[in-house]
């Protein structure tokens, strides 16, 4: 079976991400950023990949807000 190349695809003008649009600008350019980096270390999203950071991004899990907080805290050295 044949691999298929993988392909991050960007389009600036209609702020989408694997075809995924991303309607507030602000969080298109800082999603672009993140996720162009991870890219960069071997990370290739699918559509689903970041339609679910997208969602996390706009709508945090409060467990899970409550837990990277914890893991940051100044308690946590």
């Amino acid at each position: 079976m044949l691999e298929q190349e993988y392909s991050l695809e960007i389009d600036n003008e209609n702020q989408t991400i694997q075809g995924v649009f991303i309607r507030d600008k602000f969080l298109f350019q800082e999603m672009r950023g993140v996720i162009e980096a991870s890219h960069l270390e071997g990370f290739n999203p699918t559509a689903k990949d970041i339609e679910n950071i997208r969602d996390a991004v706009i709508n945090p899990d409060p467990q899970e807000v409550e837990r990277i907080e914890k893991i940051w805290s100044s308690d946590n050295k």
